[in-house]
């Protein structure tokens, strides 16, 4: 797939750029731009003013960074980034001259992206934003069950708040179990919030309904159907509660 076919790919995203050269910060610049419509676009010339481009802005989806920094370097910045919960799934792409294995090795550990080496082509950095993107594509579709009968509320304009039962979850949705006298005349395309109560609070997350059916494991009960709702936008802080609850599941299935 060639690049010129990506355009729009980052259009609705953030952007922030890392690198004390202006001339190199502009190339990547001029690559987001052009060839995948990338508009909204941060800089920062080292890696303590990157890291504080977290606090100063409420979104960044990706992050490109040389490794060379002055102060802070480019995977003493990878490790902050992941070691903060707010931005630890923030797709990070170093893009520097180090060749070495070693190097590879260690942005490897600390939880790099993807790695591109300099000098590289508008084509090379496309490809693998898209193949970054493929791999997040697949993490977040990947449904994880919950065995424990989490108790969740249904909320739709016009409905009563009706209690279910989380089914699976994933990092784009989720199935429940609910009473069907509840959900009658309930439609697809219906946006509304889920809340699921957790150990320490209340997990709210706005939702629109995506699939509504009977419960297969329990075909002779009529008094149930099986609610799919896929995720909308939602805050950064949220959003880091929804992937603290999915890790913690993850961590807790057998292996």
């Amino acid at each position: 797939m060639g690049a010129g076919s990506l355009d729009a790919l980052l259009s609705k995203d953030t952007a922030l750029i890392v690198d004390s050269s202006g001339t190199a910060r502009k190339t990547l610049v001029t690559i987001l731009r052009d060839y995948l419509n990338c508009q909204n676009i941060l800089e920062a010339s080292d890696g303590q003013a990157a890291l504080a481009m977290f606090s100063k802005h409420s979104r960044i989806d990706w992050v490109f960074s040389d490794w060379e920094l002055p102060g802070l370097s480019g995977d003493q910045l990878l490790a902050e980034v992941r070691k903060n919960p707010e931005s630890a799934n923030v797709p990070f792409i170093m893009v520097t001259s180090r060749s070495d294995r070693d190097s590879l090795a260690t942005a490897v550990q600390l939880g790099v992206t993807s790695y591109v080496i300099k000098p590289f082509t508008a084509n090379t950095l496309v490809e693998k934003i898209r193949m970054a993107m493929h791999r997040m594509e697949r993490r977040n579709a990947e449904r994880i069950k919950v065995t424990q009968g989490t108790q969740t509320k249904l909320k739709f304009k016009d409905f009563e708040t009706t209690s279910s039962t989380l089914l699976d979850i994933s990092l784009s949705g989720a199935l429940a179990l609910a009473s069907l006298k509840d959900l009658q005349g309930l439609s697809i395309f219906t946006l509304g919030e889920i809340e699921i109560h957790l150990p320490k609070g209340v997990l709210s997350l706005p939702v629109q309904v995506i699939r509504m059916e009977a419960d297969p494991l329990h075909p002779g009960r009529t008094d149930q159907i099986r609610v799919a709702v896929r995720f909308q936008p939602m805050e950064r802080e949220t959003r880091s509660g929804l992937v603290k609850m999915i890790e913690g599941l993850r961590r807790s299935q057998p292996s």
